[in-house]
């Protein structure tokens, strides 16, 4: 687990992240050769800061996501299997929560405004008594109940993960949040 790594080897690492860990102290007392070292030290193996992340790329660079076709839009049970949750879990969250997920932009889509979304990723629609069934041309369903599919923006997901406190994906992704902001 990320905090115990922390503690043992005051280092970070995870997928493409990697970072030594330093108390306020230490960054204090660093000369200015030292802090630009630092500042070095804080990004990617790729090259880019992690503060310069974008949500996106913060949350697959801990695990990738299952999003709409050509979106980067997810569904509750991309998130439940993102987080390694139940979808009961993610609903719970969303109903208590759901001011503060509108404002990162979920909202609960019909059935036609998804078709519309991912029209050409559609192969067929197959209507049920209380939901319809989309075929996608990459062979997966995505089942639209007739009340409408909650659907989660990348900032929505982030904030799910700060509310998850039993997932280990969401405690690296809210460790990597913290990391980010203190650049």
């Amino acid at each position: 687990m990320i905090p115990q790594l922390i503690k043992e080897n005051k280092s970070y690492e995870r997928g493409n992240l990697a970072m030594k860990l330093y108390t306020t102290q230490e960054i204090e007392q660093m000369t200015d050769e030292e802090f630009t070292q630092f500042e070095l030290e804080t990004q990617t193996l790729e090259g880019t800061p992690i503060n310069m992340y974008s949500n996106v790329e913060l949350v697959e660079s801990v695990k990738l996501l299952n999003t709409l076709p050509n979106t980067k839009l997810v569904t509750s049970a991309g998130i439940a299997e993102y987080f390694e949750v139940s979808e009961n879990t993610i609903n719970k969250i969303t109903e208590r929560n759901a001011h503060k997920l509108q404002e990162d932009g979920f909202c609960t889509y019909r059935k036609d405004e998804i078709i519309t979304l991912i029209n050409k990723y559609i192969v067929e629609v197959e209507s049920k008594q209380e939901k319809f069934i989309l075929t996608l041309k990459d062979g997966d369903a995505l089942e639209v109940p007739n009340r409408g599919l909650r659907i989660y923006t990348y900032e929505a997901i982030l904030r799910i993960a700060m509310y998850l406190q039993e997932s280990e994906v969401a405690n690296t992704v809210q460790d990597l949040l913290i990391h980010r902001n203190r650049i």
